[in-house]
This record gives structure tokens, C-alpha cells and sequence, in this order.
């Protein structure tokens, strides 16, 4: 439910009488599905890499490019990770493809095989590559590493789509 309120509060108009920022190559909104290894580092019960999904939206902002709100879910070696995050990031259109650089605040809850259990808070930086198979849809390929709980790197590729 939490979940939900959120999206809401993200993609709701803060105030109409505001001038709207410019479109960003493509389109105001982006969503994105994608899968890919997610590395874990110094987490009680995580030893092996995790397989990983997930999805992705985002809005273009006022004070940065884009804001994107996400999750990523692994069920793999008996253990269990969500990660729901916010992130503000930075694109740059870069000789045919787009470049982005991002940060923000994840909420971690994570249950191993030992019996480890944790809800956490924690921080993220990455950087994105995309590149356009048509107006609208691109391909997406993600690097972001996760301080909280531990360190995990996560590596990822995708599709998006601008609208």
C-alpha cells in the first residue's frame, strides 16, 4: 500500500500553475522491465550471486533530468531480496546513445537460508547506457552499486520505453 502511495504522490502534477520541464529525448515518462546478476557482498546468509528482475519508472524533473522510482526482486539460493529505491539522475546524449548517471535511497528487506532476516535502509550511484532500436524503445544495460544492507553491485540489462 505504501508502494502505491508512492507511485501516486510521484506521478501526480505538484501544482498545474507551474511551467512544465522540456521533454527529454523520447518523451516525459520511461518505463523499463530488466533482468541480470545481482552480487552480494559482506550479508549475513548471502553467499552466491542472485539472480535478479525488475522494473523501473521515471519522470522527467524539474531540478534533474529524470526522477525514477523502481524495484528489484531476487528468489534465488534460497534467499530473498527486494529492493525498492528512488533514484534522481543525469542523461547525456552521447555520439548516438545516452549515458546516465544516477543516485538515491533504497529499502532493502532480505531473508537468507541461515535464518538472517533484515528491513534496511541504504544508498545506490550507477550509470546507465541505452541505445535507441526505435523511436521510442531502447535497449538498457546497468551498472549501480548498493551500500545497506552490506554492498551489492548489480548489473542489469533492459528494454524502455519513452512516452
Amino acid at each position: 500500500m505504501k508502494l502505491f502511495i508512492l507511485l501516486l504522490s510521484f506521478l501526480s502534477n505538484p501544482a498545474l500553475a507551474q511551467v512544465a520541464a522540456p521533454a527529454k529525448e523520447g518523451g516525459e515518462m520511461a518505463l523499463s522491465v530488466y533482468t541480470g546478476p545481482l552480487l552480494p557482498n559482506n550479508i549475513d546468509g548471502v553467499t552466491e550471486i542472485q539472480s535478479s528482475w525488475g522494473a523501473r519508472l521515471a519522470k522527467v524533473g524539474e531540478w534533474v533530468d529524470f526522477y525514477e522510482v523502481g524495484f528489484l526482486i531476487s528468489n534465488s539460493e534460497g534467499v530473498e531480496i527486494f529492493d525498492y529505491y528512488f533514484s534522481a539522475k543525469k542523461e547525456v546524449n552521447t555520439e548516438g546513445f545516452l549515458t546516465q548517471i544516477y543516485g538515491g535511497v533504497d529499502y532493502f528487506t532480505y531473508d537468507s537460508n541461515a535464518g538472517t532476516s533484515d528491513n534496511v535502509f541504504g544508498i545506490h550511484v550507477g550509470t546507465a547506457f541505452l541505445v535507441h532500436i526505435s523511436e521510442k524503445i531502447l535497449f538498457r544495460t546497468d551498472m549501480k552499486y548498493n551500500i545497506g544492507p552490506g554492498n551489492m553491485l548489480f548489473i542489469g540489462f533492459g528494454l524502455e520505453t519513452r512516452f
